[in-house]
């Protein structure tokens, strides 16, 4: 997942390394538009013994990290994405790094965002 953490974008606000050990892997995204990513690659997703990841898109609900929940209603994806190489991870975070700010977020989950 290392190159997973290396990920930059202009609006990315924060790249979190949440598990890690021999079976599990989760890297959650935050960007300032209010959305963000989780992807993982554990023993329950699906790839993992192809080391492929899985990636839900996530709306934040206010300013602290650790408040978060999966969002269905973008036009990326209405469910999580399995079965990806960190190749398509990537280009899927920038998609999600360019969606507009998101206007159901929770006043405070957006930061500075212009």
């Amino acid at each position: 997942m290392n190159v997973l953490l290396d990920y930059q974008h202009p609006m990315l606000y924060r790249t979190r390394n949440t598990r890690n050990n021999s079976n599990e892997t989760q890297v959650v995204y935050r960007f300032r538009n209010g959305y963000g990513a989780s992807v993982i690659n554990t023993g329950g997703s699906l790839g993992r013994y192809q080391k492929l990841y899985e990636l839900a898109v996530i709306r934040y609900l206010n300013r602290d990290d650790e408040s978060w929940a999966l969002c269905y209603e973008t036009p990326i994806t209405d469910d999580v994405i399995a079965g990806l190489e960190p190749e398509e991870v990537t280009a899927i975070l920038n998609r999600i790094g360019d969606l507009p700010p998101d206007a159901q977020a929770l006043p405070g989950a957006m930061l500075d965002v212009e």
